[in-house]
């Protein structure tokens, strides 16, 4: 990684105003963004995630008619969805990164949406309370992923363990 371009936020919503990403047409999808430089998170736990330069994301998949509710490019809620993709498409890479960080020997376990899935959406909503103001929508859209989430973090489980990602 280069570290010369690492962006580093921490606790302040000034830090999340230049994201660094970039528009790129040749993505999968329209709605898609690349990373153009990596960002490191301290979560509220005390972890940090870095999430690489390059990484695809598609923020928030926020329906047209919800746009009013939730703007889909407000870049204090766009860092909550970049971390919440990295830890859904990356986990096993997550969590080696941490086991390695304090000395654990480790195996990659494989789980079908346990406590695993409800940490990375808990790290989306207190990335999102910590840089916008306290409201019940942060919560409605937290309670929709965990509704809806469930089968992308399966699918990505799945694909992780076949195509060896770690």
């Amino acid at each position: 990684m280069n570290v010369a371009r690492e962006y580093t936020y921490a606790k302040t919503a000034t830090e999340v105003r230049n994201l660094p990403l970039v528009s790129d047409s040749t993505l999968e999808k329209a709605d898609q963004m690349r990373l153009g430089a990596a960002i490191r998170v301290e979560l509220n736990d005390g972890r940090w995630v870095t999430v690489p330069e390059g990484f695809v994301t598609d923020l928030f998949s926020v329906p047209p008619w919800l746009h009013t509710l939730f703007k889909p490019y407000d870049n204090r809620l766009n860092l909550a969805s970049i971390v919440h993709d990295y830890l859904y498409e990356y986990w096993e890479v997550f969590e080696k990164d941490q086991r390695c960080y304090i000395g654990l020997e480790w195996e990659p376990v494989y789980y079908a949406g346990g406590e695993e899935r409800r940490y990375a959406d808990r790290a989306m909503l207190d990335i999102m309370l910590r840089f916008r103001q306290h409201n019940k929508t942060l919560h409605v859209f937290y309670y929709a992923v965990r509704l809806g989430g469930r089968s992308n973090w399966n699918y990505f489980r799945h694909r992780n363990q076949h195509e060896k990602v770690i």
